[in-house]
């Protein structure tokens, strides 16, 4: 608080420096930022060094506004509060300044409030005190008005925002180019003002000099940078043109207020509205990012289902056809091909005595068992459909495809299976423990046709005839 105090003091006897309107009112009235800033950050008692701030300038500096100044400085304490209350009625967000809406609402809510209530006060206070007539009133509330308005608008951002400053690598280059922009917009202020050119402007509209330089800084997205380069093109051309410029009228003073805030408020809003642009482009690649990852996890889902059987895992009968061409077309009718056709025995009994579930667990255990047994990456297990399977063994003969298929049949005759439920039991007890066994059918690809379809029948006529044998056994297709 003690800060408050010393800042709201230094800030009233340097607007003092700069120099006076008419009626003792500042041209620009910093200490209303810092009031504002002060409320809006440590809450109403901040306006306790707020008042002693403007009570010592009072008596020290001023002391023929001695005892009506302390009017004048309550008004100043209990603006800031009234504003800061009516901007967060507003106001969805505790930030300022971070989009179009709460940009808007500082200003002309909360600064404008501010601005106004301390008007109303001074204004009046004064007015009855001198007898001042009512036109002239008029004139001195608008004055006033402008004052802590134009004070607010240029300085209390950068209150907000300048401690949030950060300086990377990166940032430094860009601050370098901010800065130069800054400066040239400067020089060319103080180069109008100084050389008489702005005589035929009227003066005070040397101000608009800096429009280029703060359009360009509304442009760019490091909010707290754009706000101290306003803050400093705005009062360093201020500052410039009542230095120059010799006994500046009311409404010479009125208009040069306008202008500042015309050009600051524009730029913030401008400013706003490029970071709320940004957060959209941001927000709309952000959603389209998550949309294309979307639709690629779902083409591969779909490439998945269209290639893979969902129950077991492994190829389904498309893909089984579609890979045999391709191995066929590797082979060049040089390297054997093989195919392996098996069938679970009796499958439809363990459904009906077991249920479906355990008979989906039957095929899924018999996926994973033929899967470790087989050449990963070279041999190709395919699910045909309910319980026949197909493996395609490239550059295998048939008795090597035959060798394989033994291995196989001994390996399911070996598994062992436990159902929890038991849907048909038979007029025997019926075991939870049930073993299966599978039938074979071995064919090797007849490389001068090289035609999967003709191969598919060999195997699948040797099967038939594994099963008309007796089941549980592996045969082979022999040309008659």
């Amino acid at each position: 608080m003690i800060g408050v105090g010393l800042a709201s003091y230094l800030s009233i006897r340097l607007a003092f420096r700069v120099g006076f309107a008419t009626n003792d009112i500042i041209a620009i009235w910093p200490a209303a930022a810092i009031s504002y800033w002060a409320v809006r950050r440590f809450g109403p008692w901040a306006m306790v060094p707020i008042f002693l701030a403007d009570a010592i300038n009072l008596i020290f500096f001023v002391p023929h506004l001695v005892p009506i100044g302390f009017i004048n400085g309550l008004g100043n304490a209990i603006a800031p509060w009234i504003g800061v209350m009516f901007e967060r009625i507003w106001s969805n967000t505790e930030k300022p300044f971070e989009n179009v809406r709460s940009t808007l609402v500082s200003i002309l809510v909360g600064m404008s409030t501010l601005s106004l209530v301390a008007a109303i006060i001074g204004s009046s206070n004064i007015s009855i005190h001198y007898q001042i007539p009512l036109p002239a009133a008029a004139g001195l509330f608008w004055t006033w008005f402008l004052s802590d308005f134009t004070g607010c608008l240029v300085f209390a951002p950068v209150l907000f925002l300048v401690p949030q400053i950060q300086l990377t690598a990166v940032k430094r280059k860009d601050l370098l180019v901010d800065s130069l922009v800054v400066f040239v917009s400067m020089f060319g202020v103080w180069l109008t003002t100084s050389t008489g050119f702005s005589d035929s402007l009227g003066h005070y509209p040397t101000v608009f000099l800096t429009m280029p330089a703060m359009i360009w800084l509304s442009m760019r997205e490091d909010t707290p940078k754009v706000m101290l380069g306003i803050t400093l093109l705005a009062l360093g051309s201020f500052i410039f043109t009542i230095q120059v410029v010799d006994n500046l009228g009311s409404a010479s003073w009125m208009a040069l207020q306008l202008y500042i805030v015309v050009i600051v408020f524009s730029a913030y809003v401008v400013h706003a509205m490029q970071l709320e642009r940004t957060h959209l482009v941001k927000t709309l690649a952000m959603e389209r990012d998550i949309l294309e990852q979307r639709v690629l996890e779902r083409t591969n889902e779909l490439e998945k289902l269209a290639t893979i059987d969902p129950l077991t895992g492994a190829l389904n009968r498309r893909s089984f056809f579609r890979i045999a061409e391709q191995e066929f077309k590797r082979s060049r009718g040089e390297k054997p091909i093989s195919l392996v056709l098996l069938d679970i025995d009796k499958f439809k009994n363990i459904n009906d005595t077991y249920g479906h579930t355990t008979g989906d667990k039957v095929l899924i255990t018999l996926t994973e068992t033929i899967q470790k047994m087989i050449r990963g990456g070279a041999d190709n297990l395919s699910r045909m459909g309910g319980e026949e399977f197909a493996i395609l063994l490239p550059e295998t003969t048939l008795e090597g495809a035959a060798l394989t298929a033994e291995r196989l049949r001994a390996a399911v005759e070996n598994l062992t299976f436990i159902s929890d439920t038991v849907i048909k039991p038979s007029d025997q007890k019926t075991p939870r423990e049930f073993h299966i066994t599978c039938s074979f059918g071995v064919a090797e690809c007849d490389l001068q046709i090289a035609n999967i379809n003709r191969t598919f029948s060999n195997a699948d006529k040797a099967l038939y005839e594994a099963k008309n044998k007796g089941r549980n056994q592996v045969t082979r297709y022999n040309k008659q």
